[in-house]
């Protein structure tokens, strides 16, 4: 039964991760208007890979950007279905996997 189901997520798996955590990506991603569910549009969310969570078909990675002078977070599934395309625009280096720190700095990357 493991077998059956491994193999239909391969088929289900759309975005191959290429990028690394401290990258600066583009997510493109469709929302549906609340009020009319005919209506889509879609939005760009720049900003910087603080974590990665591979696990198959549910895996996630979470951006962190400044809008304002507030720091945003939202999180994303990678395979998911509104997600229409992931652009890496700055690829960076971090020795560590999971950079959480970053929340209480101010870095230059999120500029």
């Amino acid at each position: 039964m493991n077998l059956i189901l491994k193999e239909i997520e391969k088929k289900q798996i759309k975005n191959k991760i290429d990028f690394k955590v401290g990258d600066l990506i583009c997510v493109n991603f469709r929302i549906i208007d609340s009020n009319n569910k005919n209506k889509n549009k879609n939005q760009n969310f720049e900003g910087l890979v603080i974590s990665i969570k591979k696990t198959g078909i549910n895996s996630t990675c979470t951006l962190r950007k400044f809008s304002y002078g507030e720091g945003v977070e939202k999180t994303f599934f990678v395979n998911s279905p509104i997600i229409n395309w992931i652009q890496i625009k700055k690829q960076n280096t971090f020795k560590k996997s999971k950079i959480y720190y970053i929340r209480n700095k101010k870095h230059k990357l999120l500029k």
